[in-house]
């Protein structure tokens, strides 16, 4: 009877000892825990900020490169702040032009509205406003499409020469901007329904007086435009005549 007095004993004297070696245990797993977890929430913190900074430097860029293209042929780099003239290269403002005056002076039946409302897109106010006006020296480009819609023959316009001759600064409502002045030489040729030529080519000037709108003016623009428009050229003034230098 004492002997399994002493048993018990012995038992409860070991109890306290593996809880105070188990207390230690739990406290430093508890204390890894803890700081494990308290660096993944900082590293999420600071991963927040870097991307929340990348994503305000991708929408307010303070400064934008861009090329800029002289009379003589020659361009070169330059730096602006935001807010003044989109970035743009010489071979994507040639592609825009001659988009535009393909769309502007070729001739084809059954497609003439969409192609002047295509034309539409990179005109100012101003010329937009001749272009579609109904007065007596406007160009009413609705009463012309219906027209050339019911026209027998086509005409084709190939784009043969691009010269951007000339620029100096204007002033426009939303800042100062580089007006250009630029010649597109160009060959029309008419053609029958069946793509046979009809009589000899005739080569045209088309003068175009334009500008690149600020990244502000481009923030204004609906999607439709801008992807047929992505830089935001603007016509501002647009004439075609004979080429005289080709006219024997």
């Amino acid at each position: 009877m004492d002997h399994n007095k002493n048993l018990i004993n012995v038992a409860d004297d070991d109890t306290p000892q593996e809880i105070d070696a188990t207390v230690p245990k739990l406290a430093s797993m508890n204390t890894k825990l803890f700081v494990a977890l308290l660096l993944a929430i900082i590293a999420i913190i600071i991963q927040s900020f870097y991307i929340n900074a990348a994503n305000k430097r991708a929408e307010m860029n303070t400064e934008l490169m861009y090329v800029k293209m002289y009379p003589n042929g020659s361009w070169d780099v330059e730096y602006r702040e935001s807010g003044t003239e989109a970035d743009f290269f010489p071979l994507t403002i040639d592609k825009l032009i001659q988009d535009y005056v393909e769309a502007r002076y070729s001739v084809r039946p059954g497609q003439m509205r969409r192609e002047f409302g295509f034309a539409a897109i990179f005109m100012s106010p101003q010329l937009r406003g001749w272009f579609t006006g109904t007065g007596d020296r406007q160009f009413n480009a609705r009463v012309q499409a219906e027209k050339l819609n019911a026209a027998s023959l086509s005409e084709d316009i190939e784009v043969r020469f691009v010269d951007h001759f000339d620029y100096s600064t204007g002033v426009f409502k939303r800042g100062n901007s580089d007006l250009y002045r630029t010649n597109v030489f160009i060959q029309r040729t008419v053609m029958d329904q069946i793509g046979n030529p009809q009589g000899e080519p005739v080569n045209e000037v088309v003068t175009l007086h334009w500008r690149i709108k600020s990244t502000n003016e481009l923030k204004g623009l609906s999607r439709d435009d801008l992807r047929a428009n992505p830089i935001g050229l603007e016509i501002m003034k647009d004439k075609k005549v004979l080429d005289v230098s080709n006219t024997q």
